[in-house]
């Protein structure tokens, strides 16, 4: 014998915060699943030569639970688990700089993705972008960072430099 269970919503136990929702055609939604998309509202400045530097993620598109930090531009991990992470970086178009060009992410001070590139001396932009799933622990500050030559890197809401992520489960 099978046993069905008809459900539209389910709330946590203490504050009644909706979990799941089920729609009439059976999709799921997780309203309470920590997400971000982070951004910068405006080009930042050239990396220091040959060191890693912070990208500032100084605006969001969107943050569910209100995890990422828009003045440190870290994602706080809330709860243990599996996450998804991606960043992208470009350069600013028409600038000069020549060299080798990385884009990382690190929690908790320790690399987790990385992606290298050669940034020529042209009139072109230049990016790359890098994504992982990894477990973690919860509070683990994740950041993205960029190393390259003396170009300033693109900003503004238009998805080429970028940092999002979202608890898998």
């Amino acid at each position: 014998d099978m046993s069905t269970l008809k459900v539209g919503t389910i709330q946590d136990h203490t504050n009644s915060i909706t979990a799941m929702s089920i729609d009439s055609t059976g999709r799921v939604t997780t309203p309470a699943r920590p997400s971000f998309k982070a951004y910068m509202s405006s080009d930042q400045s050239a990396p220091s030569a040959s060191t890693f530097t912070t990208i500032q993620f100084n605006a969001e598109n969107h943050d569910i639970g209100g995890n990422f930090n828009t003045s440190n531009y870290t994602f706080t991990t809330p709860v243990a688990g599996v996450y998804y992470f991606y960043t992208s970086y470009s350069y600013v178009a028409g600038a000069s700089g020549t060299g080798g060009a990385i884009i990382s992410m690190r929690a908790g001070g320790a690399a987790i993705a990385a992606v290298d590139w050669l940034v020529e001396n042209t009139a072109g932009r230049w990016g790359a972008c890098c994504s992982t799933v990894i477990s973690l622990s919860a509070g683990v500050g994740v950041t993205s960072l960029a190393y390259g030559p003396a170009r300033n890197i693109f900003g503004g809401d238009y998805g080429q430099t970028q940092f999002c992520g979202y608890l898998i489960g």
